[in-house]
Formats: C-alpha cells, structure tokens, sequence
C-alpha cells in the first residue's frame, strides 16, 4: 500500500481575495490553505481552466478524494466554486486535482456575518484569561481590530510574528472599563498578526478585524530591494515613469524559480502583462518595456516556487550618446574594418570594404563599405545594424557607384554597377513601431511617400532624396549625399507622431559610406 503524505511546506496559505493563477499537470494534486474564524464563511472560486480539473474543500484537515466538506460538480472549462462556514477558529484546506493538465485561478474570500472584514467573533474570556487568534497578511497590509461589546473591562494587543504578552507588542489598546479600543498594525513583509484578547475582568467581546489592501511599494529607480515570495502568489511593486523612458525590472540573487510580469497602468497578472521574463530555475532575468506615456508601471514577482529575490527596477530615458551634439558613426569603414555589428539579414553575402574609388564627389578615407543589392537577380539582400539612440535625428551618409567595377570576389554577378537599393531606419514612436525605407525604385517611378499598414508592421516608404545607387538611371561615377530629418520625415505621414528612439539601421545594398546620426541644429 502506498501512503502519500503532505507536508505543511506543501500546503500554500492564502489570504481573503487574493487571486493565484498557476498550472497542474495531469494527477498532479495542488493544496491551499486559509485561516478563518468562527462565523466566517469561506468562498472559493475555482477558474481561468483550460482543461479539466476539481475541487474540494475541508475544515481543520487536508482535504482528500474521498474526505472533504464541499467539492465542485462541474466538468471541463466551466468555473467551479465551494463555500464552507465556520463553527470555530480553525484553518480551511483547499484541494486542487489536475483531471487533465490545465491553468487555473483559485480565489478564497472570507465573509463574516456582516459581510465584511476577515474576522467577527462573540466570546468571552474570564478574569486573566487570554485568548489568541491570527490572521495572515501580505507586505504593504494594514490590519485594523476592533473589540467591542464590552460588559467589563478587557485589553487588546497585536504583534506581527509571533503572540504578543503584556510587555512584547507592537499594538496595545488604552481604553478601561467597557468603552471599546482598537488597534492597527501596516506589515513591512508577508507575515502574520497575532491578536490577543486579555480579560482584566470576566467579559463577553466582539472582536472584528479587516485588512485593507494598502498601498503598492512604490521603487525608486536604480535602487535594489529584497524580498520573498509564496508558491504562486505574486508581490507587486510599482514605478513612475514618464514618455520615452524604459522601464528594465532585473531579478536576481533567487534561492529558486520566480518569474517578472510588467504592465503599464494595472498590476500584471501570469495571463495579462505587457512583458515576461523567460529563464527558468535561478538564474538571473530580466524584462523591459518603452513607455509611451507618463504612467504607473506596475511589476509583479510572481513565485513558480517559494522564492527569496533581489529587484532592480530602473526608468530611465536612454540618452547615446551622452552628448547629443557629437555625432555618432555607424560605419566608415575606415582601417579595413567593418561595425561588428552588421548582420546579413536575408542573402548568403556579407557586406565587405572596398578602396575608396579616385572619382569625383567619392567620400574622404581609405574605403567604402559595399553590400550586395540582388542575390540572385529576384530578391533583395537586406543588411541590418542595432542602433539605440533617442537624441539624434538626422540620418547622413555618402552613397554612389563605380564605373564598370567587376567584384573580385564575386566575379560571376554585378559588373559595372549595382542595381537600385534602399536605406531605412526602424524607430520607436509614440505611435508604436514604424519601419522608415528610403528606396531609389520610388525615385524612379516618380512615386510620393506612402504608408502602408498590413496589420503586422506599419511601413512609411519614401522616394529616396538622392540616386541611391549610381547605375540604372545615372552615371556610375556619381556620388551623392543623403541627409534626412528623420522626425521631419515621419511627420510627413503621420502629422503627431514622434520618434521615441532609433532601433535600427538597414540597407537593401548599395555602396555607402560615413553613415552618421547627429542632432538637428
């Protein structure tokens, strides 16, 4: 015979209308806990299934198959819910059974007899005689007691962690007599109020409690804090940020595996967020998001296991370079060396350098950089370089062709000139991602901007305001200029857009040289 034994570890404790989502595999038994009180009544709510699974619920015991006081009914998808009342101060258990391997949300909340609060107690205590009772709260919480209905005289204390006495307590009542007292403790960590109820006479009480939700730690950018969190639950946390920022949330220092969520404006849960972290088990991660907007990013360490973390949150506008009026180079292919960076997007030929042509209007240096315009005589290569920057809008470079120039390393395709390309900048705006393409083809067709949206990317396409490519239609030996203002050039199409930051640089081929990005005068 085979005996299953389930460890308090195992059990996950709940606190009223906290929400939990998670998964279970296929067999796999998940168990729950929350402390209630005489009178309480426990709602659990049972939802967010993508498949099958059950529920069933028990007072003061773990709940099993066969032994339980409520169990769910229904199959499949549809939500399931059980309620249980308390007759005395005990724990309730909830059992959750993977059917199938599903997702699911799983919600308790506590009501008394007045449908507020999480306790509501009539007792009584003789002459010297105390009684405790406990009521599990999360970081950021502040629990309020009240004992009232007094025929004599009794105290009230709390403590958060351990039972208060008559000299160790965070909160002591001051009242005599039969007027009623109160007291309130704000938890600095996930952790437990211990409430006692001493009876300098012989009395009957009232004791209720609640728990307000208080208020989401707020974090200052750039400054590390630590913390825990349950299996399952989720801790939030929150930080102003303003239009143009990032917002980077880093985990580390984990003891075992919890995930990031981030959302602008609400708090994220596993099923809605703007971003997710990805690693698994300890190892570090991290998760960022472009702010659009002056708003509230909310960030959630979510525990796939019970964890201990560190949180680094940063929102800050990246500024490269630091000084906005030193232009950046992207590539000038000086020294025979290219930006490591390049990547050949779509081709099998990457880009090379090739001496500066001794020709009229050709750039200052001892190179250019060249890149194939058609691979195979039907398709584009496209060559693509990351860039960050959020201060420099204005995108030059040196462009042209060579007179009957034959490829030594490409001898077969390309002789005498390359054909048309295009140059282009994927941006960040205010608008979400536009992709920007300058291409001599426009130029040639006499074709005027045009925006072009297919549901994945929106593209603004422009005629490019030089010959790209010196070869079709112009001389070889030319070689031109190509400066642009590339918020000027966005708001040609979309009026009251503006450029967050520049993602990325990309060609379609050509020869080109000094690409630069520098501020507007």
């Amino acid at each position: 015979m085979l005996f299953i034994n389930v460890l308090f570890a195992d059990v996950i404790t709940l606190t009223s209308d906290q929400e939990v989502s998670s998964t279970i595999a296929q067999g796999e038994i998940v168990h729950y806990k929350i402390a209630a009180s005489n009178g309480n009544t426990v709602n659990i709510v049972l939802n967010g299934l993508s498949d099958d699974a059950d529920l069933h619920v028990r007072i003061g015991a773990i709940a099993k198959g066969g032994t339980y006081d409520c169990k769910s009914t229904n199959g499949g998808t549809t939500a399931d819910s059980c309620s249980v009342t308390l007759t005395s101060n005990n724990d309730v258990y909830i059992r959750i059974y993977g059917y199938r391997a599903t997702n699911y949300t799983v919600k308790a909340t506590i009501e008394n007899a007045a449908g507020e609060g999480v306790l509501n107690i009539s007792d009584a205590v003789t002459l010297r005689e105390t009684k405790f009772y406990t009521v599990p709260a999360l970081q950021g919480q502040t629990l309020e007691a009240l004992l009232d209905g007094l025929n004599a005289d009794a105290d009230l204390y709390l403590r958060v962690g351990a039972e208060p006495t008559g000299s160790e307590y965070d909160c002591k009542s001051s009242n005599g007599g039969t007027t009623a007292d109160s007291c309130s403790v704000t938890l600095t960590q996930d952790d437990t109020v211990h409430i006692a109820v001493y009876g300098y006479r012989a009395t009957n009480y009232t004791l209720t409690a609640s728990l307000n939700e208080g208020a989401t730690p707020t974090l200052t950018s750039g400054h590390a804090v630590s913390g825990s969190v349950a299996r399952s639950a989720i801790k939030y946390y929150k930080i102003n940020s303003s239009y143009g920022d990032k917002v980077i949330a880093t985990i580390s220092a984990l003891t075992a595996d919890a995930d990031i969520y981030i959302k602008k404006g609400e708090k994220p849960t596993t099923s809605s967020f703007d971003c997710k972290s990805t690693n698994g088990g300890t190892e570090a991660d991290s998760c960022s998001i472009d702010i659009l907007e002056n708003t509230e990013v909310y960030i959630g360490v979510s525990g796939f296991r019970a964890a201990n973390y560190n949180l680094l949150v940063t929102s800050e506008r990246e500024m490269i370079p630091a000084n906005p009026q030193i232009p950046t180079v992207l590539e000038d292919a000086e020294g025979g060396t290219l930006n490591p960076n390049w990547v050949t997007a779509r081709g099998d030929k990457p880009a090379y350098i090739w001496p500066t042509p001794d020709i009229p209007g050709a750039p200052d240096g001892d190179g250019v950089i060249v890149m194939h315009a058609n691979g195979d005589g039907a398709s584009l290569y496209r060559y693509e370089l990351p860039v960050n920057n959020t201060s420099q809008m204005i995108l030059s470079m040196d462009c042209g062709g060579l007179p009957n120039h034959l490829f030594d390393i490409y001898p077969e395709r390309l002789r005498g000139y390359i054909p048309h390309n295009g140059v282009g900048v994927v941006v960040k705006t205010k608008l979400g991602q536009r992709i920007m393409n300058w291409d001599s083809w426009y130029t040639h067709q006499g074709s005027g901007p045009r925006k072009n949206d297919n549901g994945h990317n929106v593209f603004l396409n422009y005629p490019a305001p030089v010959e790209m490519v010196r070869g079709w239609y112009a001389p070889t030996t030319q070689w031109d200029h190509f400066e642009v203002n590339l918020n000027t050039e966005l708001q040609r199409l979309e009026p009251n857009n503006e450029i967050i930051r520049i993602v990325q640089f990309f060609t379609t081929g050509g020869y080109l040289d000094n690409i630069t990005l520098s501020a507007a005068p």
